[in-house]
């Protein structure tokens, strides 16, 4: 018998599985492109992802990017504003380029 728990766990792997799959993909572009790489724009361009929000994007992209150890750059709107960039509020996340 399919239960809502059944249903929801499948979707929950179908999207873990997407997940997985966009991350390889974006560190091996990452990786070798010159120029940093928008991870809102990159995401925006693969619709698979759709089902994901930005932030929740940003987070595991960022971490897995950042454990890869490719440079991170984070974009605030007021950039300087808090004592310590961490408290930044940031609308992007910019990933690799030299």
């Amino acid at each position: 018998m399919v239960t809502a728990n059944t249903k929801h766990k499948a979707l929950r792997s179908s999207l873990d599985t997407i997940i997985d799959e966009s991350l390889l993909a974006l560190h091996a572009e990452a990786a070798r492109v010159s120029q940093p790489i928008s991870l809102i724009e990159w995401k925006q361009d693969h619709s698979e992802l759709d089902d994901l929000s930005d932030s929740g994007w940003l987070m595991i992209a960022s971490q897995s990017l950042r454990a890869a150890g490719l440079k991170l750059v984070y974009l605030a709107e007021d950039e300087g504003s808090e004592p310590f960039p961490i408290n930044d509020v940031f609308y992007d996340i910019e990933a690799g380029g030299t």
